[in-house]
């Protein structure tokens, strides 16, 4: 299906000034937005307490002052180390260069790929906190919501960042409670930190997903072909690594929250969305930016990872068969309208990105009326047999 779909699709260069408007990221990667909320410290607390929110005379709102941005400043999580050497190493040295480019490296090795990339600092709010407050101070959506206390707030203030997910291409988990964003002196190498960092989320996704779907009762057959696609992102992890630190650049590493194990419902609904819809549309990506990325080291990196992806969509199919067999109606319902919902957010979210040149042309990522062509196909070919619930 995927050689059908990018056979009518021409290969990309910048051409009509709508092409050059409308961009879209490729690979797995997501979009994000972030909004920071600043609490005088007794204010905070009554948030913890259950209490907030707090009440003032006068404007009747609340004593926090809210900022929405696109993406996340790298100047809010200062880089702390970086990786260089050989993934495959089981050792780990100080270095330092003479070359006038960095004074001191921490080398992180081993064969755990997620451990690559810059520690993310900062802590987490809960869930209930983070939603209550975010959604009450800012326009976050609940997708992908996540908060994290900055450690620049002033005395007796705190500092919320709320980050939520506008856009997503590849696989994502409740689990995962980080954006990427932020870190590379280019915007190509800056687009290569974000997709290593989701590349890495994607392991802890799979992990996740796997002992859930073993809790549930899941074939083994099935739990198999998990376990091997979380491999698959470790490869596709070393990969993009080796890619970022070619260009001097560096990246953060997945924030992981622990979660129990929800019920079929929440699993199924994420499964769709994540997996028959994003996961699939990343693994068409994939395939196309193994046909036309213009940077060769990209697209030989893009050529191994674009096969793993079409595998991984097929999962999503074969999850969402099996879960659904064991759903009732209601709750396949609720599938399908999270299925439908997520393939029309995709497209609009492809419609309105918009990414420097040297990102869809180097990275060699679908964009403008290709990207929507391709969407589109697979729409016809897959989501439309899903129709939403009337």
């Amino acid at each position: 299906m995927f050689t059908a779909l990018l056979a009518g699709c021409a290969k990309d260069t910048p051409g009509s000034d709508e092409e050059q408007t409308y961009g879209c990221n490729g690979g797995c990667s997501c979009d994000h937005a972030s909004a920071d909320v600043l609490l005088s410290a007794a204010d905070y607390a009554l948030w913890q307490q259950g209490e907030g929110p707090p009440t003032t005379s006068g404007d009747g709102g609340s004593t926090s002052t809210t900022t929405a941005t696109s993406g996340i400043d790298s100047s809010t999580s200062p880089m702390t180390d970086t990786t260089t050497g050989d993934a495959a190493s089981s050792s780990s040295t100080d270095t330092t260069t003479g070359d006038g480019g960095s004074s001191s490296t921490t080398v992180t090795t081993g064969t755990d790929a997620t451990t690559f990339g810059v520690e993310p600092t900062g802590g987490d709010l809960n869930d209930e906190l983070c939603a209550a407050l975010c959604q009450h101070y800012t326009a976050a959506d609940t997708w992908g919501l996540y908060c994290t206390l900055a450690d620049d707030a002033p005395p007796d203030e705190v500092h919320v960042v709320c980050t939520w997910t506008t856009g997503c291409d590849g696989r994502r988990h409740a689990c995962l409670r980080s954006s990427g964003e932020g870190m590379g002196a280019d915007p190509l190498t800056a687009w290569l930190a974000r997709a290593a960092h989701d590349e890495a989320g994607s392991v802890h996704a799979f992990d996740a997903l796997h002992s859930e779907l073993t809790d549930h009762g899941a074939p083994a057959s099935l739990l198999r072909r998990v376990r091997r696609a979380a491999a698959d992102e470790r490869r596709h992890t070393i990969a993009v690594d080796r890619l970022v630190r070619a260009r001097r650049g560096a990246w953060r590493r997945p924030r992981v929250h622990p979660m129990p194990t929800r019920g079929l419902r929440a699993l199924a609904i994420e499964n769709a969305v994540e997996g028959c819809v994003r996961e699939t549309w990343a693994a068409l990506s994939a395939a196309h930016q193994a046909a036309h990325a213009r940077n060769p080291a990209i697209r030989t990196a893009m050529l191994t990872i674009a096969a793993d992806e079409r595998r991984h969509a097929e999962l999503a199919w074969a999850i969402d068969a099996w879960v659904l067999a064991r759903l009732g109606a209601a709750d396949r319902r609720a599938v399908e309208f999270a299925r439908s919902a997520a393939a029309c957010s995709l497209r609009r979210g492809l419609a309105a990105r918009r990414l420097p040149p040297a990102v869809f042309i180097d990275a060699g990522v679908p964009h403008g009326a290709s990207a929507l062509r391709l969407v589109a196909g697979l729409a016809a070919a897959l989501w439309r047999s899903h129709p939403p619930p009337g």
